[in-house]
């Protein structure tokens, strides 16, 4: 045992000098920054290349084709003892060859992040993939466009505790807005956006009317899903997942402070709550609209101190009453 151990050493001393030279530095972990586990090819016990080769391999950034199960389960373990990473986010889509034996072992990893109080996140389309992160005990699941019957049903067993944020908005703009950009409908519909598109709507409709929450996510900032415009979910929300205004509004206020864990003092308005609060011209009950439009945001209030101050405010001249 203890020869074993001293050769698992030598070999990860090796393979750091080696990443060391070859890359110049291990990557620096900046305070709260999130871990993202994305497996590369099939988990596996045991790696079939020479460990050497692999090492030497991805220094230069050579795609491998297989990820070794320990490597996996200690970095979620070491995440989660490292007090820089809140939270631990799982590319479950990326989990080929993953039988119910190496799943297990991933789920006890994930226990160990509950158990420390962190959270744990994933990126699920598929059916089986949503239901490997409600097993896994995962509170933030990214897509779930794709979902039958059972997952449906774990979500809504789960719903006190579960946060769901599709990202529509990109399935929308690569579909019908991206042939500027170099992609037209054809293009997107092969590489299955419109799949995508349609079971989304169906999915996330139901999940609505089960209670589940669901709130903005988009996927924003490509040249198609600007910045600026990420309250377009709402508008979504509305045209295609059978939301009212007012529950579109509230899945991103009132939700909004339940997933930040801060539901005691932010998404509402009310006596004892921060005041992050928007000042517009006009209904968005009427037009969820105008919130995308910069003149229409006449104010904009952060804990109580205007971050934009309505022009009637600046332009008043204050003085003594007569």
């Amino acid at each position: 045992m203890l020869r074993r151990t001293l050769h698992l050493v030598l070999l990860l001393l090796i393979f750091g000098f080696i990443i060391g030279a070859l890359r110049g530095s291990l990557p620096h972990v900046p305070a709260k920054a999130a871990l993202l586990v994305q497996p590369v090819g099939q988990i596996v016990e045991q790696r079939s290349g020479d460990p050497l080769q692999i090492a030497f391999n991805e220094a230069r950034g050579e795609r491998q084709t297989e990820t070794l199960l320990w490597d996996l389960t200690e970095s979620i373990r070491a995440a989660a003892k490292d007090s820089r990473i809140p939270a631990i986010v799982l590319q479950l889509d990326e989990f080929t060859g993953a039988g119910q034996p190496t799943l297990e072992e991933v789920a006890a990893a994930m226990r160990e992040v509950k158990m420390r109080g962190k959270r744990g996140v994933a990126h699920a389309r598929s059916s089986e993939s949503v239901k490997q992160a409600l097993r896994h005990g995962i509170d933030l699941i990214y897509h779930a466009s794709f979902v039958d019957d059972e997952a449906l049903d774990m979500l809504e067993a789960a719903k006190d505790r579960v946060f769901v944020a599709p990202g529509i908005a990109i399935l929308y703009a690569m579909l019908f807005e991206a042939e500027a950009y170099g992609i037209t409908n054809a293009m997107a519909t092969e590489m299955g956006y419109q799949i995508e598109w349609e079971a989304a709507q169906v999915s996330l409709a139901k999940m609505h009317k089960r209670g589940i929450r669901v709130l903005p996510g988009g996927d924003y900032g490509f040249a198609m899903t600007p910045h600026c415009q990420n309250s377009r979910d709402l508008e979504f929300f509305v045209k295609y997942l059978g939301f009212t205004p007012m529950e579109a509004i509230r899945s991103a206020t009132l939700y909004g402070g339940q997933i930040m864990m801060r539901p005691d003092e932010l998404g509402l308005v009310k006596d004892g709550y921060l005041a992050d609060l928007l000042l517009v011209d006009g209904d968005p009950l009427a037009n969820l609209a105008i919130l995308r439009d910069p003149k229409r945001i006449l104010a904009v209030m952060k804990d109580g101190v205007f971050a934009k101050s309505p022009e009637i405010a600046s332009q008043r001249a204050w003085g003594r009453a007569a």
